[in-house]
C-alpha cells in the first residue's frame, strides 16, 4: 500500500495535471508536470516550458498532538506537510510574462481551493500559504516558488 504522503503528493500531482489541457476554466496551459526538480534551463532546451514542479518537504512538516483546535482531539496527530510547487514561465510572443504570473497564480489558486481535501484520507486541508517570485532576476524567464501546506490527520496509533 502507497502510504500516505505518497498518496497526497500523487493527488496534487494529478491535480495540477489538468493545467496541461487547454481550458476555458483555466488561463493558462503548461507543458510539463514534474514531481521531481529538473533544472529549468534543462526544461527551456527540451521546449518543456511552462513547467510545474512538485516537490516534498520544503521547510519541514509540523505535528501537533491533539493541539490544532481546528482538528486536534486526544489521540489524534494533526500533521501540516509543506510542498514546494516550482512554476518555470518563459516570456513568448503571444503572453507577456506578467500575465503568464498571473495566469498560473489563479489557476493554482483555483485548483487547489476546489480540491482541498485531495481526495485522501485523513486530508482535512490544502491551501497556498505563500509565494515569491523570480521578479526579472533572469531575463526572459519567471521562476516562482508557491507554498503549499496540506494539513493531515490520524489516529496516533495508526502508521500512515
Amino acid at each position: 500500500m502507497t502510504h500516505r504522503r505518497a498518496q497526497i503528493i500523487n493527488a496534487l500531482a494529478t491535480l495540477f495535471e489538468q493545467l496541461k489541457q487547454e481550458s476555458s476554466e483555466f488561463p493558462i496551459v503548461v507543458k510539463t508536470v514534474q514531481k521531481r526538480f529538473i533544472n529549468w534551463t534543462q526544461l527551456d532546451k527540451q521546449n518543456a516550458i511552462p513547467a510545474l514542479l512538485l516537490t516534498y518537504g520544503d521547510d519541514g512538516s509540523i505535528e501537533e498532538g491533539g493541539t490544532d483546535a481546528r482538528y486536534g482531539a486526544v489521540g489524534t496527530i494533526v500533521e501540516h506537510l509543506p510542498f514546494a510547487l516550482t512554476a518555470v514561465l518563459k516570456d513568448n510572443d503571444t503572453t507577456p510574462l506578467t500575465e503568464q504570473v498571473a495566469d498560473i497564480h489563479y489557476a493554482i489558486g483555483r485548483l487547489l481551493n476546489g480540491n482541498r481535501r485531495l481526495g485522501v484520507d485523513g486530508v482535512v486541508d490544502t491551501r497556498l500559504v505563500s509565494w515569491k517570485g523570480s521578479e526579472g532576476a533572469v531575463a526572459k524567464f519567471e521562476i516562482i516558488k508557491f507554498r503549499i501546506v496540506v494539513d493531515h490527520i490520524y489516529g496516533s496509533t495508526e502508521s500512515v
